[in-house]
């Protein structure tokens, strides 16, 4: 464990604490001394500059015309000599010196000064010159010649009596002067030397009431990972290393106690990890469309949930294998994956069935090139849509179409039939008069007027299919609805002595649509129930409403059930199964049900009898 920390924490700090103090500090030294050097440069270009301005004012013009070369000892050379010497002694000047307009030396402070000779270091100051035969005075910027030390001159022009320059004011200042910076940058080092050392002192103690706590909290750490838990980390800081030394105990004292919590939950724990999927994966077995991939060689790679369920096959025993191993000869789905595995279709699917126990699947069966990440084919991808939806809707927009068709031939038919029943109606009443006292005769009638009556409500029937009424929606509560409905079949729940049992969930549940034509829907099916049922059955009612709002109404019975042949065809108008049915009672609840866009389908009971489930959706009333 030691070698983790080869780069010790004390040291680290020590080195950055360092660092920062050596930076701040030179930061803000070199800022002052380049501040220092700017202001100490431009004082001192004014300075020069109003010196040479005055070393100008002391030569007169007209007379440097007499100067020539030889001229070094005579009286009015060294009377010039003076005044410039003079002006040099007074401000600690290291030359003053007179130049013509070629840069020629005409007068010099200094002795050793030669009339006509050039002056070198003019070449380094050619703009001040310039603009000192432009007639105005200019220094040079700070700078340092080969010699180690630092050099600024000034530059004034001389004019004559008609105000042309005649010659130039030239000033050097003074290096025992200028060396006043360096002095200030060898004390920035002294500063710099002494922070480095206080710095370093002050890091160590820092860093090392710092780290001697985290060292025993690595020591600590190091126990717990072998694991040690029986010794406490000891810190008496009170400060947020002292609040993590308890914090530490505390944990260590957790992991001690769950300790054992952990070794049992451990063999659990590696028994899920297995079963724990990826993002990806698990929108791959939780998409609707089944996915099977095949590789190269033939082995099944990635198989989903909805193209296991739709091909009858484990995907846990399938990946891997090949898929001749998979699909058997007999397989329903083998003939459509031989034929197109060797030559894929060129359109986008092909539609199959696959049949099992059950009734054959439609499906849509895709098969498209699987390419890895260089555009390398390797497999291919077969996409499964179950089609057993869109054929529903087919049958229902077929179904619809055909009830239209049938509802419009009914409505026909139901009126020719009334207005010849009214007729009967309207004569047997006159009979009935004329035959008040003929006993026989009216026990005719009575039959007669009761098998009219039979008629006319299937006749009833007729309209109530073909022309259903519109909806009268309000809100309503569903125990009120399934007390009207038992109401209504009382008598026939009475004779066979039914046990009603009605759960509403939750209590006061109310639901905002047509109540009237609702019951009419429920009271078919409580009837048909009541009528599969043999004396003392169970009737239930129930009422639930989803998270989603959606309303679920149950009607179940224990009697003898559906047979399975019977269970497509129980909502086609005119199908009973009931020698003395329309066969339209069923097919009224549905477009009651449909009218109110909700569903209505029939199911066995697993143990015994069938139930009728209807869902209602919700709407902004509700």
């Amino acid at each position: 464990m030691q070698k983790l920390f080869k780069k010790s924490l004390q040291k680290q700090i020590s080195l950055y604490f360092i660092l920062l103090t050596l930076l701040i500090i030179n930061t803000v030294g070199w800022l002052f001394y380049f501040r220092s050097e700017r202001y100490f440069d431009e004082e001192l270009g004014k300075k020069l500059s109003g010196i040479a301005r005055s070393a100008a004012t002391l030569i007169d013009a007209d007379l440097l015309s007499y100067i020539q070369p030889g001229s070094e000892n005579g009286q009015f050379y060294a009377s010039l000599q003076r005044r410039l010497k003079t002006l040099r002694n007074a401000f600690d000047l290291q030359r003053v010196y007179i130049v013509d307009v070629s840069r020629h030396l005409l007068v010099d402070s200094d002795s050793s000064g030669v009339i006509g000779a050039t002056i070198p270091h003019l070449q380094s100051n050619l703009l001040e010159l310039d603009a000192a035969q432009h007639g105005k005075a200019a220094y040079s910027t700070l700078y340092r010649g080969y010699d180690g030390n630092l050099y600024k001159s000034a530059f004034a022009p001389i004019f004559d009596t008609r105000k042309k320059i005649s010659a130039i004011a030239c000033v050097d200042a003074s290096p025992a002067f200028l060396r006043v910076i360096d002095d200030i940058q060898d004390f920035l080092l002294i500063i710099n030397l002494i922070s480095f050392v206080i710095a370093l002192i002050l890091g160590y103690f820092l860093t090392r009431s710092i780290t001697r706590p985290v060292k025993g909290l690595v020591k600590a750490a190091q126990r717990i990972a072998l694991g040690d838990y029986s010794q406490p980390v000891a810190i008496s800081a009170q400060n947020e290393i002292g609040f993590l030394g308890q914090t530490f105990n505390g944990m260590q004292e957790s992991i001690r106690s769950k300790e054992e919590q952990l070794r049992a939950l451990k063999q659990k724990a590696e028994n899920e990890a297995d079963a724990i999927k990826s993002y990806n994966e698990l929108i791959l077995q939780n998409i609707a469309t089944g996915i099977m991939t095949i590789d190269l060689d033939g082995r099944l790679t990635v198989l989903n949930t909805e193209a296991a369920r739709l091909l009858h096959l484990d995907r846990k025993q399938c990946i891997g294998k090949h898929f001749r191993k998979i699909f058997s000869p007999g397989h329903s789905f083998y003939p459509t994956l031989r034929a197109m595995y060797r030559m894929p279709p060129v359109n986008d699917f092909i539609e199959t069935k696959i049949r099992f126990k059950e009734k054959p699947v439609p499906v849509s069966v895709r098969v498209s090139p699987l390419p890895d990440s260089n555009g390398q084919i390797i497999g291919s991808n077969w996409l499964l849509v179950d089609l057993s939806e869109v054929r529903e809707l087919q049958t229902q927009i077929k179904e619809k179409e055909w009830l239209a068709y049938l509802g419009e031939l009914s409505a026909a038919i139901a009126h020719e039939i009334r207005n010849p029943l009214n007729s009967i109606t309207l004569f047997l009443g006159l009979l009935k008069r004329r035959a008040d006292r003929q006993p026989e005769q009216l026990e005719s009638i009575e039959k007669i007027t009761s098998e009219i009556e039979a008629l006319n409500s299937i006749v009833n029937d007729f309209l109530n299919f073909a022309r259903p009424s519109g909806l009268q929606k309000e809100p309503f509560v569903l125990n009120e609805l399934f007390n009207q409905t038992l109401f209504l079949a009382e008598k026939e729940i009475s004779e066979k002595q039914i046990a009603v049992q009605i759960d509403i969930i939750p209590h006061g549940l109310t639901f905002f649509g047509d109540m009237g034509q609702l019951k009419q829907a429920l009271l078919n099916v409580t009837l048909n129930a009541v009528q599969a049922m043999d004396i003392g059955g169970q009737l239930q009612l129930t009422a639930v409403q989803k998270n989603s709002g959606e309303l679920r109404l149950e009607v179940s019975d224990n009697g003898k059930g559906i047979a399975p042949e019977h269970l497509d065809k129980i909502f086609k108008p005119f199908y009973s199964t009931r020698s003395q049915g329309t066969g339209l009672g069923l097919a009224i609840v549905q477009n009651i049900i449909r009218a109110h866009n909700g569903t209505i389908v029939v199911k066995n009971n697993p143990d015994k009898g069938a139930r009728f489930i209807i869902e209602l959706p919700k709407n902004k009333e509700n």
